[in-house]
């Protein structure tokens, strides 16, 4: 099984023995993602400890990226090309409703979509709010792979989305608590969801950074009750996808 994306750097609530300890016991995979070029080194570092399982996708979060001069974005930029070779895709990057210079977030995505293609690697896009902004930029880009990341958009946007054969949605472990999860869990194609954490934020067992990447048994537990399935088979399905849009399998160490 595999979580896609998660920020093990960020789980503070158990040591980081234990979590790569039950990273092995669960043999579970993750894809773990930067939000920040300080955030690069250490994800390099984890995955050096457990190289079968830990992945590693490097991006730029569109509020963080809005504090950043464009000199640093492009020096980031150029480190990610000097790294391609060690990653499996570029995220999380995106847009967010919630920021204060959105034409600037969307100028940094769209220098982040060109590398995508120069490097060819899949993006694992953050959205909040801006699905239709979005969709349109990587439309008029020609952009091919896309994990969306925690989507949360609406079933007009989520058709759009499916129109695209290398398009994905990604379902979180937010399916708990969240309708228009489940809405998405019940209809989208078995071939086109993935599965994540957002570790550690996202538990569904407390509003607390608590979560885990082997949390996506239990989003798969319920995702497989509302589609009347098997857990089993949706986590490996989800595994099955992950390997056609991020090809992590071939990833060097």
């Amino acid at each position: 099984m595999i979580d896609i994306h998660c920020h093990l750097d960020k789980i503070k609530d158990i040591s980081q023995k234990k979590l790569l300890e039950n990273l092995k016991k669960e043999k579970i995979k993750v894809i773990t993602s930067s939000t920040t070029p300080s955030e690069a080194k250490t994800l390099f570092s984890l995955k050096e400890k457990l190289p079968d399982l830990i992945f590693v996708s490097l991006g730029l979060h569109p509020l963080e990226g809005e504090k950043m001069k464009l000199s640093e974005i492009e020096d980031y930029l150029n480190f990610i090309k000097k790294k391609k070779e060690k990653i499996v895709a570029l995220g999380e990057v995106g847009l967010d409703k919630y920021g204060k210079n959105i034409p600037f977030q969307k100028e940094i995505l769209k220098k982040f979509l060109k590398l995508s293609k120069e490097v060819n690697l899949p993006l694992v896009l953050h959205c909040r709010g801006m699905f239709d902004e979005i969709i349109e930029i990587l439309e008029k880009e020609k952009i091919e792979k896309v994990a969306f990341h925690c989507f949360c958009g609406n079933m007009t946007q989520f058709k759009k989305i499916l129109s695209h054969q290398n398009w994905f949605i990604s379902i979180s472990t937010n399916i708990k608590k969240s309708k228009n999860v489940k809405k998405v869990a019940k209809k989208v194609p078995e071939d086109r969801f993935l599965l994540e954490t957002d570790s550690p934020w996202l538990d569904p067992f407390s509003n607390e950074l608590k979560n885990k990447p082997w949390n996506i048994k239990y989003t798969a537990k319920i995702m497989a009750e509302i589609r009347k399935t098997d857990e089993k088979f949706l986590l490996e399905k989800a595994l099955e996808n992950a390997k056609r849009i991020f090809n992590f399998v071939s990833s060097k160490n």
